[in-house]
């Protein structure tokens, strides 16, 4: 049985206990293999986002090569080469005379006419992706590695899990983010994206970050914090939810709460972003006919009365 890969010491999702956006303090990021395989550093070395701490060999898929009723030239067991002629028949025949094989791989018994090539296991390595110290070992599996680090939750994401450094590698867009945009961004090296919201279709290669749910632009603090950490090491993880992850010097704040305090950014299902004033104390029925505690949220134009279960905890 696969033992538990490392997790983050922090929430994996955040909502009205969580925060959607954690300021940098002393965090772990995890890096766990995809199928055992050897970790390559031990609890209490330094490592940069380059280094290498596991590695493992995945199997890789194999390849079903049509015969076109030709007899085969290989036996079962036999390793063949790209290229190589796997099946043939004489010329005047007409038709087919030879089939090739498309990648080298140990070759299987046929199959309903097609011949199995089954390809070397690929080898992967897997890096920190950021910089910090290695705080914990699963033997196997992967590391957690121990840094200052801010955190940004997503909506939602695509792609492959990346690292780089904000605004270079990984673009940060405050506003909505149009193909032809992305498009652009990928031709100019970037490997990633944080933006609010994508119309349209992602470039193959690229990876994204969402972080509003209803469209418009990034919610206030989420820009603010990431604008101002521009240039520092940052790595963008899909699993098990959107998450971003950047260096920065650690924020002086109160120690971790379960739930938002007045002065804290919050999102209503509408996808407003407001400070939180105040949460009443007893609950009320609200328009929904749902009984929940109260909370005053100012929008900037108005506050407005809402449900503190209803709201999303934003910074």
């Amino acid at each position: 049985m696969m033992p538990a890969p490392p997790v983050d010491t922090l929430a994996h999702a955040w909502g009205i206990g969580v925060p959607q956006l954690r300021a940098p303090a002393v965090a772990v990021w995890s890096r766990a293999l995809p199928a055992p395989g050897q970790v390559r550093v031990n609890p209490g070395d330094t490592v940069e986002a380059e280094t290498i701490v596991a590695a493992c060999s995945l199997p890789a898929r194999p390849v079903f090569v049509p015969l076109l009723g030709l007899s085969p030239l290989v036996r079962p067991g036999e390793w063949v080469t790209s290229g190589q002629v796997l099946a043939q028949r004489r010329r005047w025949l007409g038709g087919p005379t030879e089939v090739r094989a498309p990648v080298a791989g140990l070759a299987r018994d046929p199959v309903e006419g097609q011949l199995l090539l089954v390809p070397q296991p690929l080898e992967m390595e897997l890096v920190a992706q950021l910089p910090g110290l290695v705080a914990s070992t699963t033997p196997d599996w992967g590391v957690e590695i121990r840094g200052t680090y801010g955190l940004l939750y997503g909506t939602g994401g695509s792609g492959e899990d990346q690292y780089g450094r904000l605004g270079e590698q990984i673009a940060i867009y405050t506003d909505p983010v149009s193909s032809a945009t992305a498009e652009a961004a990928r031709a100019q090296g970037v490997r990633a994206i944080v933006a609010p919201s994508l119309t349209g279709s992602l470039p193959p290669g690229l990876t994204c970050l969402l972080t509003e749910r209803g469209g418009g632009s990034m919610a206030t603090p989420l820009a603010e914090m990431l604008l101002a950490h521009l240039g520092q090491a940052a790595a963008l993880r899909l699993a098990p939810v959107p998450v971003l992850g950047f260096t920065g010097q650690a924020h002086a704040s109160a120690p971790k709460r379960a739930e938002p305090e007045p002065g804290n950014w919050v999102r209503s299902a509408d996808g407003r972003v407001g400070r939180l004033q105040q949460a009443r104390s007893g609950r009320r029925p609200f328009a929904s006919g749902v009984q929940a505690t109260p909370a005053e949220v100012d929008f900037g134009d108005a506050v407005a009365v809402l449900a503190l279960e209803s709201l999303e905890w934003v910074a």
